[in-house]
């Protein structure tokens, strides 16, 4: 059994248990709308929502039409994975980092997120004044520093601490699909930031 969590702009992310989709709930700083519980194949619930981009359907129209292929399995709704999605997003002042940016924007920098904490990873934020944050797993604190200036810097690094630093993206805020500006090349890095690419390029081409 599979939950997907769903922001506004679409599924975000699919996790194994009700708790580990609450966690992510929390995490999402209060852009999550749905948490669903199905028993189905994720990658082609996100496959639906591209193929719908790039037949020239908007997000919402494709967000709609993943919802209902998830409810083809299993249409209960996770009482605590919900129960927590509307805490998150009660608890959480609107214009707070990654919640404040555009839904093109949110939606990228969040699959990036996402990824990099589905990996266990690290994260630095430099947010285009200071590094803001160093090697850290906190991801409310990393999505609240998200956008603070025109800029955002994050920095990717193995665990522990002392790990090897995987590489860096440069997020460029008001660009829209083109968030961001530039990225380590590497396979690491281009294995983080597949999803996020994919969801970029599927806007792009809406």
């Amino acid at each position: 059994m599979r939950y997907a969590v769903f922001t506004e702009d679409g599924l975000d992310i699919v996790c194994d248990s009700s708790a580990l989709a609450s966690d992510h709930c929390d995490d999402l700083h209060g852009v999550c709308f749905d948490v669903r519980r199905f028993d189905a194949d994720d990658e082609t619930i996100f496959d639906i929502g591209h193929e719908a981009i790039r037949d020239g359907k908007s997000w919402a129209v494709a967000k709609r039409l993943m919802v209902a292929a998830v409810a083809v399995g299993v249409s209960e709704t996770s009482a605590a994975a919900a129960a927590a999605a509307a805490a998150a997003a009660a608890a959480v002042p609107a214009g707070s980092g990654l919640r404040d940016l555009p839904a093109e924007e949110r939606r990228i920098v969040s699959a990036i997120l996402s990824d990099a904490k589905a990996r266990g990873l690290l994260v630095s934020v430099h947010d285009g004044e200071e590094w803001a944050l160093v090697h850290s797993t906190d991801h409310k604190a990393i999505r609240s520093l998200i956008g603070a200036t025109g800029e955002t810097l994050l920095r990717f690094a193995s665990a522990p601490v002392d790990g090897a630093v995987l590489g860096s993206v440069w997020l460029i805020h008001g660009n829209g699909v083109d968030v961001i500006a530039d990225y380590s090349d590497n396979p690491a890095m281009s294995d983080l930031l597949g999803r996020a690419l994919s969801i970029a390029d599927a806007l792009a081409s809406a």
